[in-house]
């Protein structure tokens, strides 16, 4: 099958040319140069945005949660005023939190609050001194730098060869999981009318799974002191609360006939 096109709609009288280009941009860019003179210091062009870390490097992120603002002292509705981008579901930990505080106090501290009328000033404006001194902000409001900490090659240690994250990585899980029932099990069993000394001695005897067996006898057996141990016996009689339990992994608590306390 031959189609047979149809060129005889007189293409070349419906473009449009535009050769002007290079000298439109030359006017656009004289155009806002003057417009920026006239209206000069105005705002910064862009927010404070908040400094966020990646897996692999340091960036900007959207907008600022209303915690790091109440930390910094800084009202939420006043924030849009200082250039500051806020939302109020965004969520920072802590360190995140006290680099973005301390960022908003270092903003604020530079800022330059221009009165809307000149004749009636309100409190945060800054003064006719400062005013005065106020030079337009070219730049971004706050560059953002990765900075990179290359290490010198060295012999690996035999320490870190016989690591193995893979084992130390599932009894972190396991510990994490299972703190809330070993905490729970070891408060219901121990007897009350103890002094805390008491408690602290049952705790304390801690041996090894390696070490089966071993059976201890009341107090009097000199057993292995866990550090672990110390800090499940604080989470729960003393109320602390307890980040991390990692000695805790490959441990067993053993009965103890003199306190009565089952663990």
């Amino acid at each position: 099958m031959i189609l047979k096109p149809h060129f005889h709609k007189d293409w070349q009288w419906r473009m449009a040319t535009w050769f002007n280009q290079p000298m439109r941009k030359s006017h656009r860019c004289k155009t806002w140069q003057a417009k920026a003179h006239h209206i000069t210091p105005n705002p910064k062009s862009s927010p404070l945005w908040p400094v966020v870390r990646c897996p692999m490097k340091v960036r900007a992120n959207r907008d600022l949660s209303l915690e790091a603002l109440r930390v910094a002292g800084i009202h939420k509705k006043v924030a849009q005023i200082f250039g500051i981008s806020v939302d109020q579901w965004q969520k920072m930990h802590t360190e995140s939190l006290q680099a973005n505080v301390q960022q908003l106090k270092e903003h604020c501290s530079k800022l330059i609050l221009f009165p809307r009328k000149s004749s009636a000033s309100k409190k945060g404006d800054s003064s006719a001194e400062e005013l005065k001194l106020a030079t337009q902000l070219t730049g971004p409001v706050k560059r953002i730098w990765n900075v990179y900490q290359r290490e010198k090659a060295r012999v690996i240690t035999d320490e870190e060869k016989s690591f193995k994250a893979l084992d130390s990585l599932g009894k972190a899980r396991a510990n994490a999981w299972l703190f809330g029932i070993q905490a729970k099990k070891c408060q219901g069993s121990c007897r009350t009318g103890y002094g805390e000394e008491k408690i602290k001695r049952c705790w304390h005897l801690v041996v090894k799974k390696k070490k089966k067996g071993i059976t201890p006898e009341r107090h009097e057996v000199a057993v292995e002191t866990s550090t672990g141990a110390f800090l499940l016996w604080l989470s729960v009689t003393m109320r602390i609360r307890v980040q991390s339990l990692a000695p805790l992994s490959g441990l067993r608590i053993w009965h103890c006939r003199e306190l009565g306390c089952s663990l």
